[in-house]
């Protein structure tokens, strides 16, 4: 699952953006458990605004694991292991199982089950026992998920939960729209999840801020430049609680049915699709910096920013350029890795 945000400036990945006399239409929402801000530039933007506006509305009722009249909690209260699914529900759940498939169970939609039992985020989260979250991992495992002719066909208690991915693909869904309206020029945020249309009016790149983890909301510790990207982010410190002076974040290892424990405090992709860049991040933070690494040496089409907690910053060399460094804390150390 990922961040919850109750405010714009809270979340991992902040905007830095100009103004210009081309037409702007702008609007924030909160749908899909998220604070969206949503700025768009050309003679269409309104009508491409109220498109999108519309569709995250839809998104944010079927692609809800808590939303009662959405199509996601129907599925995950079936009574029968085999349930009709909309064309929509048969992509997303699809495209899901691919991006498990090549992070190899690092990114997992059926991790629903372990995501209620801890219910960080929730009013009342808590810390199960050993036995509990060993008593869950066999109702974790994508390969499960079968689809066919738009029928979902899931054993009995398994769950799907899509907040590691549906952001990202309600990203990439509203691309299509500013193609369809013939937007040249725009940048949406749907949370941690940044896609930067094209360049800015003036022609300069999109400026992305990439959040301090020890900071506040309003410190970064680099910018990224990025024309036509998806910027999307997980980190340790999004949402979390603590109990008996421990901390507990909410980006759980399927593995464990436990937060993911390794070196990383966040992970930040740039890469050309939304759905892609939102199941690699928190992927890429359960496998570990170790494994990350080699996995974005083997993909070869996507780049990453590293923050470990021993306070480097790791950079992969396709955006080395772009990045720039804000160390005013001074307390980190910065690397660019080579493939």
């Amino acid at each position: 699952m990922k961040l919850r945000l109750a405010a714009w400036l809270t979340m991992l990945i902040m905007l830095f953006g100009g103004c210009s006399a081309i037409r702007e239409a702008e609007r924030n929402l909160f749908l899909m458990d998220t604070t969206i801000s949503l700025r768009v530039f050309g003679d269409n933007a309104d009508a491409a605004l109220t498109e999108i506006a519309e569709r995250l509305s839809v998104f944010d009722r079927d692609f809800s694991h808590v939303r009662d009249d959405g199509e996601l909690y129907r599925i995950n209260n079936r009574e029968n292991q085999t349930v009709d699914i909309t064309d929509e529900m048969s992509d997303i759940l699809t495209t899901a199982k691919k991006y498990a498939e090549e992070t190899r169970g690092a990114f997992d939609p059926t991790i629903a089950p372990a995501v209620k039992l801890w219910g960080i985020g929730t009013e009342n989260p808590r810390v199960p026992e050993e036995a509990e979250l060993r008593a869950l991992l066999p109702y974790i495992d994508y390969r499960k998920i079968d689809i066919s002719e738009k029928k979902l066909t899931l054993p009995r208690g398994f769950s799907i939960n899509l907040g590691a991915i549906a952001k990202g693909y309600a990203s990439d869904d509203a691309r299509r729209v500013l193609d369809k309206h013939g937007i040249g020029s725009a940048v949406l945020s749907l949370g941690g999840n940044v896609y930067a249309r094209g360049a800015r009016p003036d022609g300069t790149p999109w400026r992305v801020g990439v959040r301090d983890p020890e900071g506040t909301e309003n410190d970064i510790l680099g910018i990224i430049e990025a024309e036509d990207k998806y910027i999307i982010s997980s980190g340790d410190y999004e949402r979390y609680f603590e109990r008996s002076g421990a901390r507990y974040h909410h980006i759980l290892d399927p593995k464990t049915a436990a937060p993911a424990d390794n070196s990383l405090r966040a992970v930040v992709i740039v890469c050309d699709e939304g759905a892609r860049g939102d199941a690699y991040s928190t992927a890429l933070f359960v496998m570990g910096y170790d494994a990350a690494l080699e996995f974005w040496r083997e993909k070869r089409d996507f780049e990453a920013v590293f923050v470990l907690k021993d306070n480097r910053v790791v950079v992969t060399e396709g955006i080395a350029e772009s990045f720039s460094q804000r160390n005013e804390s001074g307390r980190y150390t910065y690397e660019t890795a080579k493939r």
